[in-house]
């Protein structure tokens, strides 16, 4: 604590304001604070595991209501989970926060029998998304298209002539020395899926959820502090 202060203390006398604030972000930048094996202790912790349970089986609660659907026939999930570290900077000449995030996001793929606009339907109906405000945009902007969905999830959908791209994998955060990156992972259930290509074949129609991930994020995005001691 002391030693922080004093280092942007000499380095604001040295360099300057501007040299002295850059130090203080280096020091509360991810190369400082505990050694990524204690945060990764703190990620495998129960508290942090609890947590990202939890929040698996409501993406797949979420995923199985939509399944039983009338219309609807699920085809895959895919997981995407990440755990990064982070620095908090609360005030300057305050302690450093150290802790980690969890990002758990799940996108689903499902069939559609029959009419979307009647899945849709049904999915009002049954409350379990309905259309979004449309956010206000520039004025000199054509209005952004509106969206389909509920607070922590987005719903999307084959266009006639714009079928959706196949799921993109998550680019895992960067590794090295110095970076926030404590472990990636991804998996799909069931593991061997169809290929969207041949689903479209059998349904003509696909329906993706979209759980979690900027913009939506739901109990899968969580953080936990370090706790010295």
């Amino acid at each position: 604590m002391a030693r922080s202060e004093s280092l942007g203390a000499r380095c604001a006398r040295a360099f300057g304001l501007v040299g002295g604030l850059a130090v203080l972000w280096l020091h509360g930048s991810n190369i400082g604070g505990p050694p990524k094996r204690t945060m990764r202790r703190l990620a495998a912790s129960p508290e942090v595991r609890a947590r990202r349970d939890a929040a698996e089986r409501e993406m797949l609660a979420v995923v199985g209501r939509l399944g039983a659907v009338d219309g609807l026939e699920h085809m895959l999930t895919r997981f995407t989970e990440s755990f990064t570290r982070y620095t908090r900077i609360v005030n300057f000449g305050s302690p450093s926060v150290h802790g980690v995030t969890c990002d758990l996001r799940a996108v689903a793929w499902f069939g559609v029998r029959g009419e979307v606009a009647d899945v849709l339907d049904e999915l009002r109906r049954q409350g379990l998304a309905d259309w979004l405000p449309v956010p206000e945009g520039r004025r000199d902007a054509p209005p952004p298209a509106p969206e389909f969905g509920a607070p922590g999830l987005r719903i999307d959908w084959d266009r006639p002539g714009a079928p959706l791209s196949p799921p993109e994998p998550e680019l895992a955060p960067r590794r090295g020395i110095g970076t926030a990156r404590l472990s990636h992972r991804r998996w799909s259930v069931p593991r061997r899926p169809p290929r969207p290509a041949d689903a479209r074949a059998r349904y003509g129609t696909l329906l993706v959820l979209s759980l979690g991930g900027p913009g939506h994020h739901g109990t899968g995005h969580f953080s936990v502090d370090h706790r010295k001691g």
